[in-house]
């Protein structure tokens, strides 16, 4: 994979490439397309060449997707391009100190209303290969974005849930887990999907609390997820004192859309964050609770029998 404009050398450091499409001369690096599906939209790509020499561009439109950080990046396939109109000859000659532009042509997908992430990668005819300590080559290459959103009238779609978690023996929803780690830290865990079909941003707040005013509060940082990902959180409570009676723990979800495009013709109702919150118990007890049962049902059968055997 590669990151926008990283590893420039002399040669393609000297090639500069943006999008034209906003009207207003100013090129960008990133463009993303709000389009009905079926519909075409023509793409405008400028290129420079500020070298001493001319060049041999190639160009092409590999798929992206987001690092754990947010950054978006682009892997090495074509894939993205199935999105526009075939175009055999991806290859442009720009002289020396000149410049060009580009034109390629989106065609919108009808089978799916849904934000689809892409790049715009190139490098030259003559690959520059960057050493790497001698472990491995790597060939130089730079890209920007490009990206896709197909919809149509009121197709905006930003469902948030919590998901079932794959082991919650301690806790009385499926969708949340609790454990205790070897150093007797509380770990909960949640499971998050965005079942929408835009990308947002995810956060988590919520506290650990009991009925003797025992409160502990938890938060995680927004965190971008792409449409139809999931994300496992996982929150170390540190030590909790359970012979303070049982637990129970409460949390909120809250998930805002990512508008990469203009929202000037979207619905109020889309650009509200979506609240979702639960509650739920915990069986963990101290082993005084368990002492003290053990104590309770002794005393019981102590009381119990005696009046039986009387009473025959």
């Amino acid at each position: 994979m590669f990151t926008s404009f990283s590893f420039a050398q002399e040669g393609i450091k000297d090639v500069s490439l943006g999008f034209c499409n906003n009207g207003t001369g100013n090129l960008t690096n990133k463009y993303t397309i709000m389009i009905e599906p079926w519909k075409q939209q023509e793409v405008c790509i400028y290129v420079e060449n500020k070298s001493s020499g001319s060049v041999m561009m190639n160009y092409s439109f590999p798929k992206a997707s987001f690092s754990p950080w947010g950054n978006q990046i682009c892997d090495t396939s074509n894939d993205f391009a199935k999105f526009l109109i075939d175009n055999p000859n991806r290859a442009v000659v720009i002289s020396w100190n000149s410049s060009v532009t580009l034109k390629e042509t989106v065609v919108a997908p009808v089978w799916m209303i849904w934000m689809y992430y892409g790049c715009l990668a190139y490098q030259l005819e003559k690959p520059e290969v960057e050493n790497m300590w001698w472990v491995f080559n790597l060939v130089v290459r730079k890209a920007i974005h490009l990206n896709l959103f197909v919809w149509s009238e009121d197709s905006i779609s930003n469902t948030i849930q919590f998901a079932p978690v794959t082991w919650s023996i301690y806790s009385s929803n499926k969708n949340f887990s609790a454990d205790i780690n070897e150093d007797w830290d509380l770990i909960l865990k949640f499971m998050v999907k965005n079942n929408g079909n835009l990308t947002q941003n995810i956060s988590l707040s919520g506290k650990l609390y009991n009925p003797l005013w025992f409160e502990k509060p938890f938060d995680i940082t927004a965190k971008k997820l792409l449409p139809g990902d999931m994300y496992e959180a996982s929150i170390n409570l540190g030590i909790v004192p359970f012979y303070k009676w049982l637990f129970s723990v409460r949390a909120t979800l809250t998930g805002e859309l990512v508008f990469e495009f203009d929202v000037s013709s979207i619905d109020e109702k889309y650009k509200q964050p979506i609240i979702i919150k639960e509650t739920w118990s915990l069986f963990i007890f101290s082993w005084v609770y368990v002492i003290l049962a053990l104590i309770i049902l002794w005393l019981l059968i102590k009381i119990i029998i005696p009046k039986k055997k009387k009473a025959e």
